[in-house]
């Protein structure tokens, strides 16, 4: 009974179908044959390949943001992480911290992307901070804090790496202002 509510013994018939049933897939920075993410699509839709969560983004079916911890998540829940967004500053110790280092790229940033399209962070100049994961370049930093507002967001990866464009230019137009569901903020 675990397993098929989990979605091994359906015959879903895209990436999608699994994405809705499960609620979020976790992105995986863990890669031994693939990265994880890809196993949790394969193990319940065979004919899946990595490049259908690309397709996915492109149609509009799934976005990434952090539900609980970097995911993709259907398009539809995308009101319910609306507020999170838009608060993520006043929220976010972290992100008020980082905020103050790079605000004042940020205008530069958004308008880069407004006039050239999609980005990834290798596209504005900078150096990393150091030698760790966590080492962004403050252009990295800066993306990254206007992805948690909801200012950008992530349209495709190369890679592991994300690709930012405006969310205007991500979104359908029913959600570029969405209402919270009564009782579930």
């Amino acid at each position: 009974m675990a397993l098929a509510c989990q979605g091994f013994y359906t015959d879903f018939q895209d990436p999608h179908g699994v994405l809705t049933h499960l609620g979020y897939v976790q992105i995986d920075a863990i890669s031994r044959i693939t990265r994880a993410h890809h196993h949790v699509f394969w193990s319940r839709h065979p004919r899946y390949q990595p490049e259908d969560l690309n397709t996915l983004l492109h149609r509009r079916q799934a976005f990434e943001y952090w539900g609980h911890a970097a995911s993709y998540l259907p398009l539809s829940d995308y009101p319910y992480y609306f507020a999170r967004m838009q608060s993520f500053l006043s929220q976010s110790r972290w992100g008020q911290r980082q905020y103050a280092a790079v605000k004042d790229l940020l205008p530069d940033i958004l308008r880069r992307i407004e006039t050239e399209g999609p980005l990834q962070a290798k596209d504005f100049k900078g150096q990393r901070k150091g030698d760790g994961w966590w080492q962004w370049k403050p252009a990295k930093i800066a993306l990254e804090l206007l992805y948690w507002q909801g200012k950008l967001m992530v349209v495709s990866r190369q890679g592991f790496h994300k690709v930012y464009d405006l969310r205007e230019r991500f979104l359908p137009a029913q959600y570029l202002n969405p209402e919270i569901p009564s009782g579930q903020a």
